[in-house]
């Protein structure tokens, strides 16, 4: 079973941010390994750590490049970061403190007082 906090991260760091699912069960092993619960700031704290050492934990060589597509399947990828999560219509305007996901237009956002991402 996976839990949904992790899954959770996983979407927002493999396939919003565009880093490989490998960087991404690395940075997971590591953090879990140091007793933390993984938030998302952990996770991107280790991998840029990674990436300013040059290696992943196991002292490799740390793949830099992130995972893309043809550049068409990237910029519709890209667009869709900026649609509303929820009608997927309007632009999404309306950000979220303080984890500062900005998801949603501010139709679909109205009367919602905490992050749905």
């Amino acid at each position: 079973m996976i839990d949904s906090g992790i899954e959770s991260l996983r979407v927002t760091i493999v396939n919003d941010m565009g880093f490989s699912e490998d960087t991404f069960n690395t940075a997971i092993r590591q953090v879990k390994k140091n007793g933390t619960i993984p938030s998302i700031d952990d996770v991107i704290a280790f991998i840029e750590n990674m990436q300013l050492q040059g290696t992943d934990s196991d002292g490799d060589t740390f793949n830099q490049n992130r995972v893309h597509d043809d550049p068409f399947t990237e910029n519709q990828r890209l667009k869709s970061l900026l649609m509303c999560m929820r009608c997927k219509s309007k632009d999404a305007y309306v950000l979220f403190l303080p984890c500062a996901h900005h998801r949603m237009c501010t139709d679909c956002a109205h009367g919602i007082e905490t992050c749905p991402v």
